[in-house]
């Protein structure tokens, strides 16, 4: 979710040039509806600057012609940064136009502040304001039922409303952060904290009714919503596989979320248990319904009806197959959701073996907890492209098992540790997403939109009633009962 909506955030231009409109009202409704408490499976700048690649693009001569206007174009980091990878012709030639191949580091490297260095940090003022204002919200919050994230995330909503009103932009510049930068440095946080704290008696007992959940529960959950898009959403025009692919990004449920809202609540032992272990299962069943539907978006395996073209380059009409076999799915399938947990038992093991030759030394312990959980995710996301989400799990599920390889004076400090990263962590993610909500998410939202972003709200939350409803017979099979009371 956080890499889908930092993406919106930074690449406006990129919403433009290619689908002026199906396009940019698809994201700007996924993205407003992160709110919800759904997740969205990774999307790469790539992908979305592949999207309509089968369109007709100007040739050299035609886009160094007069008729480009480069002076209104105004490039993101992506677009300047990854020139070679825009499929867009025009925009790759304004770009070398008023930047040229120099101008890269130079535009970073003002971006980054390196140029004055007489300027203010003013990134890392909000970032260490965020963290004070989130210990004064949670003081606030512990003899009441509000959620310490919720009220993070509303403050974060109002402090980017003001900067936007106000031209605060040197304070407003943390919300264009790079989207991966975002994702990886504080999810292996979330994620790796969740699992270890995660009590595995439980766990073994629900284990398969998460499976269940976040396998066949979710397919239901994402092809009833993406019906409804088709037969709601019609001033979109959406074909059947974008309705599929909006209905995906919004059904599996959202770990960082769901987590930090079970523990603000204090659910139960086994509703919270089985929820987070859904919500960290459910990735890996996500992540290969996108790549799939993206390709049939993306129109790589298309034949366009070119009289129905546009003079925006938007051609309507057009008919998709997979470009993927069901059995070139499957093992996509298999090796993204076992790849992930077996680099997760790997690393594991080995850490193990590092803590068995440790005896109290809090420093070296403690680091090698941080070090293994960055190491998975880099390793299974980065170099791997398996779930990274359930290397995590993995990991920590597996140290968790194995918890006495940590020395009995460590132990307690150690889970201090980890609980006071995890509410830094919350407390930046939540006003974040906040300001990018606040500054990006709802620009040109018009009245139909707004109302679809109803539609859409009450739809996820009846169809998620809908297929608890439905598994209810076998989710009280087993020891631990899902019951209606």
């Amino acid at each position: 979710k956080l890499q889908f909506l930092y993406f919106i955030g930074t690449q406006p231009t990129a919403l433009k040039h290619d689908h002026p409109v199906v396009m940019k009202r698809f994201l700007l409704l996924v993205s407003s509806l992160t709110l919800v408490g759904a997740a969205t499976p990774t999307i790469t700048p790539t992908q979305t600057e592949e999207v309509s690649t089968t369109l007709p693009t100007p040739t050299a001569t035609a886009t160094a012609s007069s008729e480009v206007q480069c002076g209104d174009i105004d490039p993101t980091w992506y677009e300047r940064e990854c020139v070679h990878h825009l499929r867009n012709a025009t925009l790759a030639y304004c770009v070398n136009e008023l930047y040229g191949q120099e101008s890269v580091e130079g535009k970073s490297s003002v971006e980054l502040g390196e140029e004055d260095h007489g300027k203010a940090p003013h990134n890392l003022l909000v970032l260490f304001g965020m963290f004070a204002v989130g210990a004064l919200v949670r003081y606030m919050c512990l003899d009441t039922a509000v959620p310490f994230t919720v009220v993070m995330f509303l403050l974060g909503t109002g402090f980017g409303a003001l900067g936007k009103v106000l031209e605060w932009d040197s304070y407003m510049k943390l919300a264009d952060m790079n989207p991966h930068l975002i994702l990886y440095s504080f999810l292996p946080v979330l994620i790796f904290e969740s699992a270890f704290a995660m009590e595995i008696p439980v766990f073994k007992k629900v284990v398969v009714q998460c499976v269940l959940l976040a396998g066949p529960g979710l397919m239901v959950a994402a092809v009833a919503t993406g019906l409804v898009a088709k037969v709601v959403f019609t001033k979109y025009d959406w074909t059947m596989e974008a309705c599929l692919l909006f209905g995906t990004i919004l059904s599996a449920t959202d770990p960082v979320a769901v987590v930090a809202l079970l523990k603000e609540l204090g659910a139960s032992k086994l509703i919270s248990t089985m929820i987070e272990g859904e919500s960290l299962f459910n990735d890996g069943t996500a992540i290969v319904f996108f790549n799939v539907l993206i390709g049939a978006v993306e129109r790589k395996s298309c034949d366009v009806d070119w009289n129905s073209c546009t003079d925006q380059c938007y051609c309507p009409k057009f008919t998709c197959e997979l470009k993927d076999s069901i059995l070139s799915i499957l093992g996509n399938f298999l090796y993204v959701s076992l790849g992930g947990p077996l680099v997760g038992l790997v690393i594991a093991f080995i850490t193990v073996k590092c803590l068995e030759r440790v005896f109290n030394d809090t420093l070296i312990e403690i680091t090698l907890t941080i070090t293994s959980a960055y190491i998975t995710f880099f390793v299974c996301e980065g170099f791997l492209s398996v779930s990274g989400v359930l290397g995590l799990v993995a990991l920590g599920c597996y140290l968790s098992y194995f918890r006495n390889c940590i020395s009995p004076e460590v132990e307690h400090t150690l889970h201090h540790f980890w609980e006071m990263a995890v509410f830094l962590t919350n407390s930046c993610i939540f006003a974040l997403a906040g300001m990018i909500v606040a500054l990006k998410a709802f620009n040109g939202l018009e009245g139909t939109d707004a109302l679809y972003l109803l539609v859409t709200y009450v739809t996820l939350n009846v169809v998620r009633m809908g297929v608890l409803l439905l598994f209810t017979p076998v989710l009280m099979l087993f020891e631990y009962k899902l019951t209606m009371g």
